[in-house]
């Protein structure tokens, strides 16, 4: 039995384990020792099975270092070893003062990502074609909208088969659903950060900010690729028939412009962005109207908010790991829709009955709230009492 050899490795977990395997591609006598009956058996068989994104680490630390830089080593490792491995992405979830902050500095750079995406589309697409083409899509939308919105096609003129969905059923549906889903936290949630401007600044801001750049959304990006395919630059629908998914479509397009790679990294930070934002702000306003005996104006449980972050979560996350098509989304959009409308009749019903509370005689819009409806409990909070007395004053 030989008793020498040129590396040894004490431990055979994962770590010590992938050294090994890592020395075994070279000219090398390498032993592996274990004292327990089997590899991995200690920490290893302990670990959460996820890969560490890096993004919590002091930079410049070590662990932040090996972190980041073996991150993008394990889709090459798990496909060499046969195991199975996904990139479902990350959720955070602010639970304080000061994450909530963050989440601010996030939704303000993502704004200012997604305006310097629309100008760079402007600049380098066919502006004339675009603005003319969307000053002639909202003129239409204004004189045909109930129509628009009541026609559901019952002769299936547009359906792709015979005895098929037509349009209103495969798109005019999901997106009723879509904003089902979405509406029963988005108003609260421009209440809650409208705190102290008046119904008129907050009802025109909901509606400049929100619909507005949904508007500027579909015109700007829909028109620069509609131009592309009607002028026969490109053939996108062609691609779509093919087979190509959306994401591919969509890389297609950005490739287009120029310095496409920074483009493509603004695009998905802006989208990160967005739906980081967007998960907080909904987790937030349904944990605040499902917790029991909360305090007028105190913050939702931390374990609430992480429930419902959860719940909102579990849909992309199991769309990742089914790969779920277009298609497939717009049913579950729809499915989901259901119970949410009846979330929103209850949130509604807290809403009023909330309302209640408020003595308007003493309502002040400059503060947005009655500090009368304040339970004597919250209010020997220090730091809360002297925000209302400043107020007050």
């Amino acid at each position: 039995m030989n008793t020498t050899a040129d590396v040894v490795v004490v431990g055979a977990g994962a770590i010590g384990s992938a050294i090994a395997r890592e020395l075994s591609k070279y000219q090398l006598d390498v032993v592996l020792l274990e004292k327990n009956e089997d590899i991995g058996g200690n920490a290893s068989k302990a670990n959460g099975g996820s890969v560490i994104c890096g993004y919590d680490y002091q930079p410049g630390s070590l662990d932040g270092l090996l972190g980041v830089a073996a991150n993008p080593m394990f889709d090459q490792l798990t496909k060499d070893l046969d195991v199975d491995f996904k990139r479902i992405g990350l959720i955070q979830v602010a639970m304080n003062e000061e994450d909530m902050k963050a989440i601010q500095l996030v939704s303000d750079v993502t704004m200012v990502l997604y305006i310097v995406l629309i100008a760079m589309f402007l600049v380098f697409g066919p502006v004339r074609y675009i603005v003319e083409t969307a000053v002639t899509s909202i003129g239409f939308v204004v004189q045909h909208y109930p129509t628009m919105a009541t026609w559901l096609d019952p002769l299936r003129l547009t359906a792709s088969e015979p005895g098929g969905a037509g349009f209103p059923q495969s798109w005019t549906v999901y997106f009723n659903a879509n904003w089902l889903v979405n509406m029963c936290s988005v108003p609260f949630f421009i209440a809650k950060i409208s705190e102290g401007r008046t119904m008129k600044k907050t009802i025109l801001g909901g509606l400049a900010g929100g619909v507005g750049a949904t508007y500027c959304s579909f015109i700007v990006f829909g028109n620069y690729s509609i131009f592309r395919q009607m002028s026969g630059i490109a053939d996108y629908a062609k691609m779509a028939a093919n087979g190509a998914t959306e994401s591919q479509i969509i890389t297609e397009i950005i490739k287009t412009l120029p310095m496409a790679g920074i483009v493509m990294v603004l695009f998905i930070i802006t989208m990160i962005g967005l739906f980081a934002t967007t998960f907080d702000a909904n987790s937030l306003i349904l944990a605040g109207f499902c917790q029991r005996n909360r305090k007028l104006g105190q913050e939702p449980s931390k374990g609430m908010r992480l429930f419902w972050a959860l719940l909102i979560a579990i849909i992309p996350i199991a769309m990742s790991f089914a790969g779920t098509s277009l298609s497939q989304l717009k049913i579950i959009m729809v499915i989901a829709a259901y119970p949410m409308m009846i979330l929103l009749i209850i949130m509604l019903v807290g809403f009023f009955r909330d309302l209640k509370k408020v003595d308007m005689d003493k309502y002040d819009p400059k503060v947005g709230i009655d500090p009368a409806i304040f339970d004597d409990e919250f209010l020997e909070i220090p730091e809360t009492a002297g925000k209302i007395k400043q107020q007050e004053e």
